[in-house]
């Protein structure tokens, strides 16, 4: 027998013997993540179960529709599906909340993480100790204080979009690039000095905006401030009343809008308030699933899933019916007397004075924009293919 084998090996080709080797160790693999993996109760597609790419599937070649997906799975297998060989995406508010604060145990999945090849970053450090160190250098810098002393080159880049726009009362503008460029030259000047001059570029058309997808925090904060205003803008105009309310609420507050409005004062404006909280819930921050290593100390009490990677997308919490009612609707009222500033005091300050300003002194009329050009597809951040928010805009005649 053992001179039989050996005779059929030396027949074999070197190229013969390797497709072999493949269709053996995928076998293994087809068998082991079926039926012999720690994770093979939980429910989910089977090629989700057997290889990665079920997953880049829909973030390649369905061109980042992997989040929207998620929905129809959960919908289909309940609320923990099995999406890739050792990965499992919880949709409840209690396994976000016993997976993210750093008290719990898990650790920043590394295979996820070095893939941005910023690993000496404070996003891309998965060792805990590394990772407060860092972030204790970096949080004074974006500290309550340290804002307030520099508000005022904020507040210029926000009169300087506000000059702009008027400069365009006779065409529409197109606020989605405006949103991006202002962010982009807030948190380009506050990091380096020197913003990159989006607001003064014409039509908003910087060339780094159009080039430039990065993971530094200049790019983190322009995508998230820029996202959250454009969600946000598009519901005001979207939404008659809405608009009016705040619009009153801003008149009461800033009677005369040629006089100065602080960050201070804007913050005391509740109505306000609950807009930007709705624009950041509904904007979604980073929508994708950011995994997580399983450790020893969970509140998920099960063996398994001390094996593998786990996640919940933020859209799950943020728009789940079981947290807040009408999670797909304009709800400002609810966040009022809420005290929930999970954000950058830097993001906070931008968004007040945007919304604040723009909507005291404009009046904004949607242009060639509908719902449907709201939705986002994931590639990290949120993503639109479609029609960009535009918007009719003149000055509010008192």
């Amino acid at each position: 027998m053992t001179n039989l084998i050996g005779d059929t090996l030396q027949q074999l080709s070197y190229l013969q013997l390797f497709f072999l080797l493949v269709v053996a160790r995928f076998a293994y693999l087809l068998v082991y993540r079926l039926y012999l993996h720690p994770l093979k109760s939980f429910p989910g597609p089977r090629f989700a179960a057997v290889t990665d790419y079920y997953q880049a599937y829909f973030e390649v070649w369905k061109n980042g529709m992997f989040v929207q997906h998620l929905e129809e799975l959960h919908e289909f297998y309940g609320p923990v599906v099995r999406i890739r060989p050792n990965e499992l995406h919880f949709n409840t508010a209690e396994a976000f909340s016993a997976i993210y604060p750093s008290y719990t145990g898990f650790t920043k999945d590394p295979d996820f993480y070095t893939c941005f090849g910023e690993d000496d970053s404070a996003f891309g450090m998965t060792n805990v100790h590394d990772h407060k160190i860092r972030r204790e250098i970096l949080n004074p810098l974006f500290s309550r204080r340290a804002i307030l002393k520099l508000e005022s080159f904020v507040q210029e880049k926000v009169d300087l979009f506000a000059e702009q726009i008027h400069k365009h009362q006779t065409a529409p503008v197109n606020l989605f690039r405006g949103f991006r460029s202002l962010a982009m030259d807030v948190v380009t000047e506050y990091s380096y000095a020197h913003s990159f001059g989006g607001l003064t570029t014409p039509g908003f058309d910087h060339p780094i905006l159009r080039a430039v997808e990065g993971d530094g925090p200049a790019y983190c904060g322009t995508d998230t401030s820029s996202n959250a205003m454009t969600i946000g803008f598009f519901h005001l105009l979207a939404n008659e009343s809405v608009k009016k309310t705040l619009q009153a609420e801003l008149r009461e507050a800033w009677p005369e809008k040629d006089t100065p409005f602080s960050y201070e004062m804007a913050e005391k404006l509740p109505y306000l308030t609950g807009v930007i909280k709705e624009a950041l819930r509904l904007s979604s921050g980073v929508p994708v699933s950011l995994p997580a290593s399983s450790r020893p100390r969970l509140s998920l009490t099960d063996i398994r899933f001390l094996l593998s990677v786990v996640g919940v997308a933020q859209p799950f919490v943020l728009k789940n019916p079981d947290i807040l009612p009408r999670p797909a609707g304009v709800q400002t009222e609810r966040w009022i007397g809420a005290d929930a500033q999970n954000w950058t005091i830097l993001a906070w300050c931008e968004l007040y004075l945007a919304f604040a300003h723009l909507m005291r002194k404009f009046d904004m009329q949607l242009f060639e924009t509908s719902l449907e050009d709201m939705v986002f597809r994931d590639h990290m951040v949120p993503v639109w293919t479609t029609r960009p928010l535009q918007a009719i805009v003149t000055e509010q005649v008192e």
